[in-house]
This record gives C-alpha cells, structure tokens and sequence, in this order.
C-alpha cells in the first residue's frame, strides 16, 4: 500500500475498512465503466451505420417482391403479406437510425466526452490496484 503518514497500518480494523471502502469504490469504477463502454458502442453503431444504402437495398428487395408476385391473389396472400411488413418493418429501423445520425456533431462530442470519462475511470481503476499491490 502507498504509505500514508496520517493512516495507522498497525490497525487490522482499519486496514479492513480500508480495503472494504476500495473495493466498494472499484465496484463503482467497474460500474461506471461498463456502462460508458455501453453507451460508446451505441454511439459508434449509430456513427458507423449507413441507413440511406440499407434503405435502398429494402425497397430494392421490395420491388423484386413485387415483380415476381403479380397477381392480385399473390400479392394478398399471407407470405407475402408477412415479407412486405417485415421489409417494412426493417425499413422504419433504418429511418429511425438515420433520425439518429442526423446530429453526427453533437454524438461526436459525446463520444469524446466518454472517452475522456472512460480514460479518468481506467486511471483511477489502475490508482486502486496500485494501492492495493504495494
């Protein structure tokens, strides 16, 4: 441990509360951490998704859909009636993907902003296990 001159290592009682508040604080830091990490990879999804050439291959999809069932009674039926929503279901995810990456300025400032936090918990994480290793 880092030698501290107003703490008394001779005192098993507080060394345990010592040790009891770090591991408490880690806990936390660990905490902390996995959710930053969380909120990055929705971040990076969102920043490196591309909505607009996924949108285009759905309704490419669709379209093929449409050319092979021509018919009224095949375009009714409940197969592909259930294709078409599905498509169409993908399709709103995407726009609502590309609602998202609108504002790419203000996700970037927050990615940064997240990664300064990730790097400050990491450090105070390191800090501990040094604390506790000495």
């Amino acid at each position: 441990m880092v030698k501290n001159k107003d703490f008394n290592y001779a005192n098993p009682l507080l060394c345990a509360v010592f040790i009891q508040i770090m591991t408490t604080k880690e806990n936390i830091i660990n905490q902390s951490i996995e959710q930053v990490e969380k909120q990055l990879k929705e971040i990076n999804f969102i920043l490196e998704a591309n909505p607009l050439s996924e949108i285009c291959k759905i309704r490419q999809e669709a379209q093929e859909l449409l050319d092979e069932n021509k018919t009224v009674e095949q375009r009714t039926s409940d197969d592909f009636i259930a294709k078409i929503e599905a498509l169409s279901k993908r399709e709103k995810e995407q726009f609502t993907l590309a609602e998202k990456a609108k504002d790419s300025i203000k996700l970037i400032d927050e990615k940064v902003k997240l990664e300064f936090e990730l790097s400050d918990l990491l450090n105070e994480l390191y800090h501990i296990e040094r604390m506790r290793v000495s």
